[in-house]
């Protein structure tokens, strides 16, 4: 998976040290006064049919505490925008 740019993005997260390859764009938000950041992933084919042959999404977190998220499958990009 790689993430994605779109056209609702409106923050880079960049890695220390990295390049333009290393950068995560997100979409930064708020519901009932929490703040959230949301970002996008695009699944190559190979990581979609490992996913359909019973694979799974892994979620990693650095350090020692998992703070709250989400996880879900969204609408394709190109239709939030029709």
């Amino acid at each position: 998976m790689r993430p994605r740019r779109t056209i609702d993005t409106d923050l880079v997260l960049q890695l220390p040290g990295g390049n333009e390859d290393n950068d995560m764009w997100a979409k930064v938000g708020e519901t009932d006064g929490q703040p959230w950041i949301e970002s996008y992933w695009e699944l190559s084919p190979k990581d979609l049919a490992e996913l359909i042959d019973d694979g799974c999404i892994v979620l990693r977190l650095w350090g020692n505490v998992h703070p709250p998220i989400a996880m879900y499958v969204g609408e394709p990009i190109q239709r939030r925008h029709e």
